[in-house]
């Protein structure tokens, strides 16, 4: 009767990979372009942008999830600052609404809920499923983790692009608030002065603008 009850409970523990269970794994984040970004000669002083609104299925690659399908359109932005001035960014620059990094891991924590309450019903009427349901609750807590510090790694936050230096990034938008014309305004740290960036996505899945620095 033990030997039994030992199988059945192994049993159960592993039906949770069956049920939605996911480990998130963390990626670096690469450049936004289809292609290598060229190497530019320090003469070539310029600020490039390059954008690219991520697919379900690049979103899955990149971050772990389908965010589309959760409301959340993530943007993936690549700067490259071949100029030998500094600049500052922040989620504010861009002339989009966006969603904090933490509200879109919580997001996907609240889809494990339903799972979560499944286990603990059946535990309550058949005690071994408690097992099983106190394991899938340490690995949610964990993946949540790991999911929340990735996620605030990659995003948009408030910092400075250095010189010579190749930045990328992840902007959370709702999906209902995406809009395909919008500005991003970089501040040069040395003049104070603005750097306008306009961005037009009508007919591009991945967007180059280009800035010459003075």
């Amino acid at each position: 009767m033990k030997k039994q009850l030992s199988t059945l409970i192994v049993l159960l523990a592993g039906a949770c990979l069956s049920l939605g269970w996911h480990h998130h794994i963390i990626k670096p984040l690469p450049a936004a372009a289809l292609t290598w970004l060229v190497p530019l000669h320090p003469s070539d002083k310029r600020v490039d942008i390059q954008i690219k609104t991520l697919t379900s299925a690049e979103s899955r690659e990149l971050l772990g999830y389908d965010l589309p399908s959760k409301g959340v359109q993530p943007l993936h932005l690549t700067i490259q600052n071949n100029s030998p001035e500094s600049y500052s960014f922040n989620p504010e620059a861009i002339d989009l609404n966006s969603v904090d990094s933490r509200d879109v891991a919580k997001k996907i924590r609240k889809a494990a809920i339903p799972r979560m309450v499944g286990f603990k019903i059946l535990g309550m009427l058949f005690w071994p499923f408690m097992i099983p349901g106190t394991i899938d609750s340490i690995h949610t807590f964990h993946s949540y983790k790991v999911l929340k510090k990735d996620y605030q790694a990659k995003a948009v936050k408030d910092e400075v692009i250095p010189v010579y230096s190749t930045f990328n990034r992840i902007l959370f938008v709702p999906e209902e608030e995406f809009k395909k014309e919008f500005t991003i305004t970089l501040v040069d740290l040395h003049k104070l002065e603005p750097l306008i960036f306009t961005i037009s996505m009508v007919e591009a899945h991945l967007l180059e603008s280009v800035h010459e620095a003075t």
